[in-house]
């Protein structure tokens, strides 16, 4: 009886904790398990209102969630254009409402229940379930790929390789792009996080470099621009940072230099990981196709009007790298698409989930159930309100995270500057939902981490407000007991003259 009694009390401490949700539904989004049993995404959906409605509106947490009237009214426009289309697809349309709600209070506003050291502990297992997990994910693809260099395919999912790019276990080789590219941050991010704590031994910095050359090889190999403009915009916020962090202090004469050195910086970052990606591709190619006969592995020549295009040898050197017929992969296209039901729909929209359907009726048909690019989905799906409310909410989170990084630099650096990282993700991934169906409506890992990174970016912003606030408030307290203090001194004095 006691033993059922404890029992009864984890599963109670266990589902009361937001904690615990938050690592289950990133763990579910992590693995695909969304796609794979409606049965988890029904439980994992009722446990989440079941918090919500606990530790938001009855804890009445909600109250600190910053700029919630804003958010309101987008979801509230939201909500009028579901209704307004009611007679297609309510129910999807409602469920990609509650996602959201999902990402902007209960990601997002993960410092509305928690304090920075706790989200900050949080941060930690979070980074170092992705490192492990993609690591692992991408080792097992890697010995896929020594196995199987061609690839292969079941139920019609492709394995380790498809059109000349890696997918590893993933299926989609953009999809495991961005595992790669984020477990690389996550190795940055989580770095910077234990030196600050100075528990950052010789062996842990080891495990760190490998899993980062691991993951930047596969995310190579995946040849995604997507993602490699991801990294490379992360690696150029952080030149931008070192350069300009500490202007303030130094000559005016020297601005142009410093965008000079950041552009240069810039370039650099560029061609290096362009370099690595068709170094990497080549080697690998060879090292791969060596252990295999011609019989495996040939592509056969390949002809067009009498002339050779490319040979068996030269195909063991390039069995990496797609081949675009069109730098854009086909985006502009539906991008124009998009503005012929922008003009149907301006102000409300359709609502995400009527994209295919209305694409059908109005424009001749869409391929894709969004347009990969974040914020024309946001525009397609909710109209321009929804879209200027979303910007509205994005630009003052931008505002806050960049203004408090140059501001309160020496927290920031005794915290690791892990918060200037995070900004560098934030920006980072801004540009690379540009390209990809990644910013708000839908459910995927990629959002998640997105809109749990920006919360734990505002914890961070909220910590060296109070503090500066704090301090402020004891110097304040010390000026003002000065004369008393001056005064008591005087006293003293006197006495001790009297004394004599």
């Amino acid at each position: 009886m006691q033993a059922l009694k404890k029992l009864g009390e984890s599963f109670k401490r266990f589902f009361n904790s937001t904690e615990y949700f938050r690592f289950v539904l990133f763990a579910a989004l992590f693995f695909g398990l969304e796609r794979v049993s409606v049965l988890s995404v029904m439980a994992i959906l009722v446990w989440s209102i079941y918090l919500f409605v606990k530790k938001m509106l009855i804890e009445k947490r909600i109250r600190r969630v910053r700029y919630r009237k804003v958010l309101y009214l987008f979801l509230g426009g939201a909500i009028l254009t579901v209704l307004i289309h009611s007679d297609k697809n309510l129910i999807e349309n409602l469920f990609i409402i509650y996602v959201m709600t999902v990402y902007f209070f209960q990601l997002y506003g993960i410092y509305a229940e928690k304090s920075n050291i706790r989200c900050r502990k949080e941060l930690k297992h979070i980074l170092t379930f992705i490192v492990i997990a993609t690591t692992s994910l991408m080792v097992l693809g890697l010995i896929g790929l020594a196995i199987f260099p061609k690839g292969f395919s079941w139920n019609r999912l492709h394995f380790i390789l498809h059109e000349s790019r890696f997918v590893g276990l993933l299926f989609n080789a953009n999809v495991a792009g961005f595992y790669s590219a984020m477990a690389v941050i996550a190795c940055h991010l989580l770095w910077r996080v234990i030196r600050a704590e100075k528990k950052l031994s010789v062996r842990r910095k080891i495990c760190y470099i490998l899993c980062i050359v691991i993951n930047a090889i596969t995310l190579f190999l995946s040849d995604s621009n997507a993602a490699l403009l991801f990294l490379v915009v992360y690696c150029s916020f952080v030149m931008f940072y070192i350069m300009f962090r500490d202007f303030g202090k130094k000559r005016k004469h020297g601005f142009l230099l410093r965008i000079a050195a950041t552009a240069l910086s810039c370039i650099v970052i560029v061609t290096s990981l362009m370099f690595f990606r068709v170094l990497t591709q080549s080697r690998v190619s060879l090292a791969i196709t060596s252990g295999h006969s011609e019989t495996e592995l040939s592509k056969g020549t390949i002809s067009e009007n009498g002339k050779v295009i490319l040979t068996d040898d030269e195909y063991r050197e390039n069995l990496f790298g797609h081949e675009n017929t069109n730098i854009d992969s086909g985006r502009f296209k539906i991008w124009k698409q998009s503005f012929q039901m922008i003009e149907k729909f301006p102000l409300l929209g359709v609502g995400k989930a009527n994209i295919v359907d209305y694409g059908a009726e109005y424009i001749g048909g869409l391929k894709y159930n969004d347009f990969h690019n974040g914020l024309i989905t946001i525009i397609v799906s909710y109209g321009l309100v929804g879209f200027n409310l979303f910007m509205v909410f994005a630009i003052t989170i931008g505002r806050d995270l960049l203004k408090t990084i140059f501001q309160y630099k020496k927290k920031c650096r005794d915290d690791g500057s892990v918060l200037v990282l995070i900004t560098a993700f934030c920006t980072a991934y801004f540009v690379y939902s540009m390209f990809e169906q990644a910013l708000l409506v839908d459910c995927s890992y990629r959002i998640y981490i997105f809109w749990l990174l920006v919360g734990l970016g505002m914890s961070y912003v909220l910590k060296y407000r109070c503090q500066a606030k704090r301090d402020n408030e004891n110097t304040d307290q010390s000026v003002t007991d000065l004369p008393s203090a001056v005064e008591n001194i005087r006293q003293k004095r006197r006495l001790k003259h009297q004394h004599d």
